[in-house]
C-alpha cells in the first residue's frame, strides 16, 4: 500500500507528542497516528499509516548499523 503521508517526518509528530505532554505515541499499520494524552488515545488528523509510512519513520530514527541489527 502506497503511503499517504508523501515526505512526513516522524519529528512531526514527536512535536505533537511534547506539544501535548502525551506520554505514548503509537504508530500501527491501517490507522492513523495516536497520542496517548491522559490516559486517553487521541488520533491526530493524518492519514492510516501504511506499512511503508512505519518502516520510513523507523529508518529514520534509526543509525544505518541499527538498521542492519535490525
Amino acid at each position: 500500500m502506497e503511503s499517504k503521508l508523501q515526505n512526513t517526518s516522524v519529528t512531526l509528530f514527536l512535536r505533537e507528542v511534547k506539544k501535548l505532554n502525551a506520554s505514548d505515541l503509537l504508530l500501527t499499520r491501517g490507522a492513523p497516528p495516536q497520542l496517548r494524552v491522559n490516559g486517553f488515545l487521541q488520533p491526530l488528523p493524518h492519514p492510516e499509516l501504511t506499512q511503508d509510512d512505519i518502516k520510513g519513520f523507523v529508518d529514520e530514527l534509526l543509525s544505518e548499523r541499527q538498521q542492519i541489527l535490525l
